[in-house]
């Protein structure tokens, strides 16, 4: 993409404590502020396989579904303030693949 880009593994918690603690969200929050500050990333994606509104509280949107390669999992992307979102589609073909 001629720019820093980065792609995560998932998260995973114990149901019935995940919620409360919001240590997930916090993990994914400074992980995607690290990657911007020390890895210099103007992008960042995952794959959603839950409700994507998890993911757009902390600035990640779902890709077009021309874009989506795995059934059952939603591929979202964060961009950096400032960088244009048309340089997804000038790289499609190096969009990650399912981890």
């Amino acid at each position: 993409m001629g720019r820093p880009c980065c792609a995560r593994s998932g998260i995973s918690g114990h149901a019935s404590r995940q919620a409360q603690a919001g240590l997930a969200g916090a993990l994914l929050d400074e992980l995607t502020s690290f990657l911007a500050r020390a890895e210099n990333a103007s992008v960042t994606f995952l794959y959603s396989d839950i409700d994507r509104g998890f993911y757009a509280k902390r600035g990640y949107v779902a890709l077009d579904a021309r874009y989506q390669r795995h059934p059952g999992s939603v591929m979202m992307v964060w961009l950096r303030p400032g960088v244009p979102a048309r340089i997804l589609e000038e790289n499609a073909e190096r969009l990650p693949g399912y981890f």
